[in-house]
């Protein structure tokens, strides 16, 4: 009986891309991805508890700051509702882009050691991620009922955001990862662009707080689309553009495509540097 052989081959074009080597490892991404999620759980001492309070004590806090102390927003029940649904989404975007960007010098020891298409580790970090995101999501579908929101038509176009923060947060993630390989304190600075991201992002104010003038520095952030659609599809008042959510697909696309070929590109290279 015949073994399989994987032959290492000289420098590959930018453009080439082996989906079927991908596809034949997908079951990895499962498995990397299930066990990563039972790490989460296991090595927390409240649980389930600790990935509830993650969105909900930031947005308590902003409600106080903003709503409260300094009265710049209305202090009522919708206001919670941006702020808790807005720190949601985020922190799905937010959680994949950060593990994703130490992925590889975080499984170093596995990379140097076997072959396996090193973009299976970028994809199964999305399982955890989404997991505690789920956690979440079922906790703001029962805020807004428990606030007696009206739920809308509105709602199924909900996991159309979901996927795109997935995909939007795959795109940086990919980018991340291949520079941290190259360059190592690109580790350390990523939890102050993501800090520095956030607050220039509507996750703890809405457009109403912002002058109209400078609406369009907002629509130049491309994570500003699903994070106003997700709240949109909950029946939330939101400026949910559908020309911004097209443009933002258009650009996450491209995005995601050419970060996934940087990726593949330097992925040769990644044991050395590792």
């Amino acid at each position: 009986m015949s073994e399989k052989v994987t032959i290492i081959e000289p420098e590959r074009p930018f453009f080439h891309f082996d989906f079927s080597d991908f596809w034949k490892y997908r079951e990895l991404i499962w498995l990397m991805g299930w066990r990563d999620t039972q790490l989460r759980i296991k090595q927390t001492v409240v649980g389930f508890l600790w990935i509830i309070l993650q969105p909900l004590l930031p947005a308590l806090i902003f409600f106080f700051i903003f709503g409260v102390f300094a009265n710049i927003q209305k202090a009522n029940q919708e206001y919670f509702l941006k702020l808790f649904s807005g720190m949601a989404i985020w922190g799905l975007f937010s959680n994949i882009v950060i593990r994703n960007t130490g992925c590889l010098t975080g499984n170093s020891t596995l990379i140097t050691k076997i072959y396996f298409p090193k973009l299976t580790i970028p994809f199964s970090n999305v399982f955890p991620a989404l997991f505690d995101f789920l956690v979440s999501l079922l906790l703001t579908i029962f805020l807004v009922f428990f606030f007696k929101i009206g739920i809308s038509i509105k709602l199924v176009a909900l996991p159309l955001f979901i996927l795109e923060a997935i995909f939007m947060a795959l795109a940086f993630g990919l980018l991340f990862a291949t520079l941290n390989s190259f360059f190592r304190d690109f580790q350390n600075a990523i939890s102050f662009i993501i800090q520095l991201w956030m607050y220039a992002s509507p996750v703890i104010y809405d457009f109403s707080m912002i002058s109209k003038k400078w609406h369009f520095l907002l629509y130049c952030n491309p994570v500003c689309s699903f994070i106003e659609g997700f709240r949109w599809s909950l029946s939330l008042n939101s400026f949910f553009s559908k020309r911004i959510f097209i443009v933002s697909l258009f650009f996450s696309g491209i995005m995601f495509f050419s970060s996934l070929l940087i990726f593949n590109y330097y992925e040769r290279h990644f044991a050395e540097k590792l």
